[in-house]
């Protein structure tokens, strides 16, 4: 008498009716030379899933400047007062500075970065901003370019702080594509400010709160 006759895939039961399956025991499954870090990818070709191994990492063509690393604003070389005009410092230690846009360049000292300077082409940039008041106030920043005769805004301001009523229409965090013709110098500059306290008592907030992402494409 036969007994345990059902079989899977090919893979008979044991004694106890058992069936032990493995993953290239499956009818589209073709598994060979395993190693650590592969995945399973279906082809087509041969309508079968196949180990195959991590795709190679490309380049994102990107420049990140601030991570959220400390640092005293009074360290950032901005002077004892923050005002209108004046550009704003991100924190960015060599730690944290990613710059993989082949012609970029950060102008930075003591990690602290008031521009940066890109060749021509497409971009997006991704811009938040933090300071400390000194009372119900309102920073309003911006995007500026270079132009040879100062740093003239390029893109929609943002706007932090306790009392935003005046600037409603603007977010916080400054999102927009910009292109340029050729190399450009860029900083973040103070277009309107109220009640910013001063530089000596920024404490940790610029650096920690400051990011600047530039995107290529």
């Amino acid at each position: 008498m036969s007994h345990n006759a059902t079989k899977v895939n090919t893979v008979e039961p044991d004694r106890a009716g058992a069936i032990t399956q493995t993953l290239s025991n499956l009818n589209d499954v073709s598994v060979t030379s395993v190693s650590d870090g592969q995945f399973m990818q279906y082809d087509n070709t041969s309508s079968a899933w196949k180990n195959v191994a991590q795709p190679t990492a490309t380049t994102f063509n990107f420049m990140q400047v601030g991570a959220g690393s400390s640092n005293d604003y009074s360290n950032s070389g901005a002077g004892t007062s923050i005002s209108s005009g004046d550009k704003l410092r991100f924190y960015a230690p060599t730690s944290d500075l990613v710059n993989n846009i082949v012609g970029a360049t950060v102008n930075s000292s003591g990690g602290w970065v008031d521009y940066v300077t890109i060749p021509a082409g497409n971009y997006v940039f991704l811009v938040t901003y933090g300071v400390e008041f000194s009372g119900s106030g309102f920073l309003v920043y911006e995007i500026a370019a270079q132009t040879g005769s100062g740093y003239v805004g390029v893109a929609q301001n943002a706007v932090i702080g306790p009392d935003t009523t005046s600037y409603d229409s603007s977010a916080s965090q400054i999102v927009t594509y910009l292109t340029f013709g050729s190399q450009v110098d860029i900083a973040v500059k103070v277009q309107n400010l109220s009640l910013v306290s001063a530089v000596s008592s920024q404490g940790n907030t610029p650096s920690e709160r400051g990011s600047l992402m530039i995107i290529k494409v």
